[in-house]
């Protein structure tokens, strides 16, 4: 990163200064463009050490022209102005440094005399690449490490590493080469030239991490890129080539080894341990229902009938805190007490006792019950980690457990409790109004206040945010504010970094994960000198560059917060204008780059072009999509084809520069698993690529009710006050209903809620013909997450539920049903109203997948839906 002036001591936890005198530390690498260094490293050198002089002979070359030679111990030629040894060597323990002594990740930095020595713990037992142990390839192994041990998944043991050397080599290089990567690959990474390189001062330095854990987790990329990572091998058609995704995966893995990414310490298993066995298991349920949570009805989690179906814990419960520990954690290292992804809670007397103060709708900004509960527990559950921790550690002196601060858990609790520094929490803003940067300044100060008021608990804390799920291919970002984040988070205790996840396109949103990336490392950086850097990169162009991104990152911070995030919205909130005039700044830049003889700067400001014309191209996919699916409409399929063949023509041209993860645009976004839009994907994808012939264009007449040809409304009753208030009446007042979208969870319906467990309710208007008078028709769902009662015209006609099927929510959420309307409910000729009631209880939920209404006799087999 910048660093201001020349420094003899280290930028980070310095424990001693050398007193050589400057004029004697002169370590000449290249003067007057020719190499005066060898760089040597120990006869028998370990992996780390011998990566680490390809790092540093490699980007030495790029900056001077000049390759210099890497020799070992006992080869090291006659005649050289200075020696950098790297790694442990028999002349480093000469100079009594004794690296056994390190721990993983922390490095020396020494001069003496002309040489340069940089080393670190090095452990060949820990030596190996994890997965193939006959490679030896340590380019391999950081790979690995970058995407397995340094914490590219969410749950699994943290393997630590010895990368000191290689992370003392990467100082040297930032420091005095100057070296900057802003994203993978070769063009991502930025030398200055010179024809002189000379280490004026002397150095003694001792470097440390100052977070200890800092990783992405990525939950997609592993070898074998299963679908249980929610990768659909299909989706290899829309995005990378297997030889581009291979390549984007290696250069993506050693960008993280780079920036230093990893665990400097055996890091606290985290998760939402209570979504795990045993305690999703029925025979534990069975034995003990008291452990689990007690509905509004009364009735325990799992019991038959029970209002819960996705239940928290009944925490107070001290058999429950006796069996943690006697049956699940027997006496381990950490005690992990994660609750689940809910916003459910025990309303035992008990539990209910012993909550305290609760927070009022103002204390919070854009208060939303669907995001907090209606409930906040933050002291509940910071008393039972409190009480079984002290349990454990009675058994265990020295034992570690393990918290989610989490939805009906982030607001800090408002009563004074002293947690221990052994006890792990995850500040983890998923929902609501703290979790998406940029936020109004608001959102921003309240999410703060709940930081300090956990680390006030004496609790150690590690942060866990979500905000980069919610980016897509669009250029949405921050810098300056989730960089003042991280600084004031450091600066409050934070021991660790758990972003969920690297999912990004690096030509729309670089400037905001180089942010993430340099203060991981050094977290005492300022926001405004990262940002300097980085336009740096582009030359002459970089005021111009910088000026496009402020763009970007105000028009994000100027919307209301989470109208930019979804992609099935994206057409709509980066419409085709905007597009056109940063094409335009860019266009300029690129001539003002054009004008220095370096051609890289050039290439950079190019690689922007082709990550915005990939967000416009993605957006207009969008936008063309539901028009593809309307049978019938031949001309509007014809659009949605060509939108989907013109953006996957351009990710292959363009996959050698990794300005996207196309993985994850494609998997998590575009298939629409996660965001509600798969139904409308599958038959563009099926006539594109030929898999089968387009269903829907029989002569059958149909009304697809899915937006825009459809006008949802809908409004959330957590109290369940609909029914008695006749909301499925036509004589509603409906100033209290909010537009919708539909087909899409309600996260991205655009009704400010993003996961509740209550009741909701969508209206909307259809037209039956009048010609069709005395004839059925057929209501088609291709999917309501979780249970759904359906009215027409004020008539309940059928339902999707737990008691009318039989079945599971498990079960309901992603089952297409179809619902038969007699003639007697219908008006012919005229609008009618179906009105939907969907009740939640897990997860994400609303009418996920369209609406159809068809005219025919026989219904079809809602199976063709799925």
């Amino acid at each position: 990163m910048k660093i201001a002036g020349t420094i003899s001591c280290a930028t980070w936890i310095i424990v001693a200064c050398s007193t050589v005198s400057a004029t004697a530390a002169k370590v000449a690498v290249v003067s007057e463009g020719k190499a005066q260094a060898v760089v040597v490293i120990a006869d028998d050198p370990a992996m780390v050490a011998t990566y680490a002089a390809r790092e540093l002979v490699h980007h030495i070359e790029k900056a001077t022209g000049q390759q210099i030679q890497v020799v070992g111990e006992t080869e090291i030629p006659e005649g050289v102005a200075s020696r950098i040894f790297i790694g442990m060597t028999e002349a480093a323990r000469k100079q009594g440094i004794v690296v056994e002594k390190m721990k993983p990740d922390e490095f020396v930095l020494r001069t003496v005399g002309r040489d340069l020595y940089v080393l670190g713990l090095e452990d060949k037992a820990r030596d190996v690449v994890l997965g193939d142990p006959k490679d030896h390839d340590w380019k391999h192994k950081i790979l690995h490490d970058g995407i397995w041990s340094l914490g590219m998944r969410r749950r699994g043991p943290s393997v630590v590493s010895p990368h000191g050397t290689l992370f003392g080599v990467y100082e040297i290089l930032e420091r005095y080469v100057r070296v900057r990567w802003l994203w993978p690959g070769e063009l991502g990474t930025y030398v200055p030239r010179t024809d002189h390189l000379v280490i004026e001062e002397a150095l003694d330095e001792y470097h440390t991490p100052k977070i200890l854990w800092r990783r992405f987790t990525w939950f997609h990329l592993k070898g074998e890129l299963s679908s249980s990572d929610g990768y659909d091998p299909r989706t290899e058609r829309l995005a990378f080539s297997p030889e581009g995704l291979h390549a984007f995966w290696e250069a993506t893995g050693v960008y993280l080894g780079r920036h230093r990414m990893g665990f400097s310490a055996a890091a606290p298993f985290l998760g939402e341990e209570f979504a795990y066995e045993p305690w999703r298991g029925t025979e534990l349920r069975e034995r003990h229902p008291e452990f689990y949570a007690m509905g509004p009805d009364g009735k325990r989690w799992g019991q038959p009938g029970a209002a819960y179906t996705w239940g928290d814990m009944c925490v107070s419960n001290p058999e429950l805190h006796r069996y943690i520990l006697d049956k699940v954690w027997r006496g381990g290292d950490t005690v992990r007490l994660g609750q689940r992804n809910t916003i459910e809670y025990c309303r035992c007397p008990k539990c209910m006792a012993w909550d305290g103060p609760q927070p009022q709708p103002g204390d919070i900004p854009g208060f939303a019950q669907a995001a907090y509960g209606p409930r906040a527990i933050s002291y509940r559950y910071a008393r039972f980690w409190k009480t079984v921790y002290e349990m454990a550690a009675k058994r265990k002196p020295g034992a570690r457990a393990t918290c989610l601060t989490y939805q009906t858990t982030l607001p800090a609790p408002l009563a004074d409790i002293k947690l221990n520094e052994n006890i792990y929490g995850e500040f983890c803003p998923w929902s609501g109004v703290a979790c998406y940067f940029p936020m109004p300044e608001a959102n921003d100060k309240w999410s703060r206040q709940q930081w300090l008021g956990w680390r006030k608990t004496g609790m150690s804390m590690i942060w866990r945010p979500n905000h980069l799920h919610g980016s897509y291919t669009m250029p949405y970002l921050s810098t300056r504010q989730v960089g003042e984040f991280i600084k004031f988070a450091y600066k409050n205790g934070m021991k660790g970094m758990f972003v969920d996840s690297l999912r990004v396109s690096w030509a729309t949103q670089g400037p905001m994960i180089y942010v993430h990336m340099a203060l991981a490392w050094n977290p005492e950086l300022e926001v405004e000198e990262i940002r300097e850097d980085f336009w740096s990169a582009f030359g002459p162009a970089a005021s111009e560059i910088e000026r496009y991104f402020d763009y970007w990152e105000a028009y994000s911070l100027a919307h209301p917060q989470g109208s930019l995030y979804s992609p099935i919205r994206a057409n709509a909130a980066f419409p085709p204008a905007e597009f056109a005039k940063q094409a335009a700044v860019l266009k300029k830049a690129l001539q003002t780059a054009a004008s220095d003889p370096l051609p890289e700067y050039a290439e950079r400001v190019e690689f922007l072009q082709a990550g915005l014309e990939h967000a416009r191209l993605s957006a207009r996919f969008m936008g063309a999509l539901e028009m593809g699916k309307v049978p019938g409409d031949r001309d509007g399929f014809l659009k949605a084809q060509e939108a989907l063949k013109e953006l996957v023509a351009f990710r292959r041209a363009k996959e050698h520069l990794f300005i996207s993860d196309y993985v994850d645009a494609a998997a998590f976004r575009e298939r629409g698993n996660v965001k509600g839009i798969d139904s409308l994907f599958e038959d563009v994808e099926n006539v594109v690529f030929g898999l089968k012939a387009l269903p829907g264009y029989e002569d059958v007449p149909v009304v697809n009710l899915s937006k825009p040809w459809a006008q949802w409304k809908f409004r959330l009753d957590l109290e369940d006050n609909g029914l008695a208030e006749k909301w499925h009446g036509a004589d509603v007042d409906e100033k209290d209903w909010l537009p919708a979208v539909v087909p899409a969870f309600l996260a991205d319906a655009g009704v400010g809620v993003d996961r509740f467990v209550g009741h909701g309710w969508y209206r909307v208007a259809f037209r039956v013909p009048a010609e069709l008078r005395g004839r059925s028709v057929y209501l088609y769902f291709e999917g309501v997450d979780e249970q759904a009662w359906v009215y027409v015209n004020g008539s309940k006609v059928g339902e999707h539920t737990v008691e009318s099927e039989g079945k599971s929510v498990d079960e309901l959420w992603n089952e297409p049903f179809a619902i038969k309307v007699e003639p007697e409910h219908l008006q012919f000729g005229k609008d009618n109203l179906l009105v939907v009631r969907v009740k939640c209880s897990q997860g994400q939920c609303g009418i996920w997948r369209p609406v159809k209404v068809y005219y025919e006799e026989t219904p079809r087999n809602p199976e063709e839906f799925k």
